[in-house]
């Protein structure tokens, strides 16, 4: 079930870093860059894509019979320290600068702090000289031979090795998002 993302609804983290809190939405659709966000009055946020899983739902708007969710929220974020501008934002990315790096997602993949191991096997398959090759090659190098193959297999699995981690994560995308469309 999706998220109920309106102003005034009051929710309960239920995993992460603010495990225990309350918060009640200030913004259901803050947009930074190309990611979404619920923003709540504390200044915290809480991309939608994972939304469900951090928070829980513990009263709406209406169930708490607030008559005006924007005036509320407005009075509670001036007193929590974090007011509402008048003028409401409207593409946040227009305002924040943009951080120069050689990957977006890199620096908030590893700015995440809610990371779990899973597991994904991988087979590599090594092509070695046959041994008449390997007898020649032996005379060759000698003992320099053991260094001399490991530098030359590395470089032909670093490109074999990338291929099947982009397919691995790929396939694991792929059956993630089919997991939620079912649920949805």
């Amino acid at each position: 079930m999706a998220i109920q993302a309106k102003i005034g609804n009051k929710y309960e983290w239920i995993k992460g870093d603010n495990f225990g809190k309350e918060d009640v939405i200030k913004n259901p659709k803050l947009r930074v860059g190309q990611m979404n966000f619920i923003e709540f009055v504390s200044g915290r946020r809480c991309s939608v894509a994972i939304a469900n899983e951090y928070l829980n739902l513990i009263a709406s708007a209406e169930e708490l019979e607030i008559d005006n969710p924007e005036e509320f929220v407005k009075e509670l974020a001036e007193r929590e320290g974090n007011p509402i501008v008048d003028a409401p934002i409207k593409n946040a990315s227009s305002v924040i600068k943009p951080v120069k790096s050689e990957s977006l997602y890199k620096d908030i993949l590893d700015k995440i702090k809610a990371f779990e191991d899973t597991k994904m096997d991988f087979s590599i398959t090594v092509s070695l000289p046959k041994q008449a090759a390997l007898k020649v090659l032996l005379d060759a190098y000698g003992e320099d031979l053991e260094k001399e193959l490991a530098t030359y297999v590395g470089a032909k699995l670093d490109e074999d090795i990338k291929k099947q981690i982009s397919e691995r994560i790929n396939t694991w995308i792929t059956a993630l998002t089919l997991i939620e469309d079912e649920n949805n």
